[in-house]
């Protein structure tokens, strides 16, 4: 059985997936206007959202 951490960390996991296949869909699109140093915002947050945030435990560890 999970624990309450491990099913949290889990429904954080598959949105976070969720956001990295929103951002690759983006990726054929035109840049948005918001830009940082030339590129678009959404190059700025992958590669795959920063290895899906460090493995989700950027959210667990201030807890």
């Amino acid at each position: 059985m999970l624990t309450a951490q491990q099913n949290q960390t889990n429904v954080i996991s598959n949105q976070l997936d969720q956001v990295i296949t929103a951002t690759n869909n983006m990726a054929n699109r035109p840049p948005p206007p918001v830009s940082i140093n030339g590129g678009s915002l959404f190059d700025a947050i992958s590669p795959n959202l920063i290895l899906k945030l460090l493995d989700t435990g950027v959210f667990l560890q201030h807890r």
